[in-house]
């Protein structure tokens, strides 16, 4: 479990779950599914691929 604070929105990662919640900004990635963002320029999916890597930045 990994929990980031910061001065704009907290994030929290657990076994590829990822939540980040910023001002203006959600993003969600769920393993084995897919990505979802909503900000400002609208709402976003992309759908992971089965086998793809987690990113570094997203990894305990």
């Amino acid at each position: 479990m990994k929990i980031t604070a910061g001065t704009w929105g907290v994030g929290i990662a657990i076994m590829g779950l990822v939540i980040h919640l910023y001002w203006g900004d959600i993003y969600i990635r769920l393993p084995r599914v897919g990505e979802l963002a909503w900000n400002t320029t609208g709402l976003h999916m992309n759908r992971i691929q089965p086998g793809s890597p987690v990113p570094k930045e997203f990894r305990e």
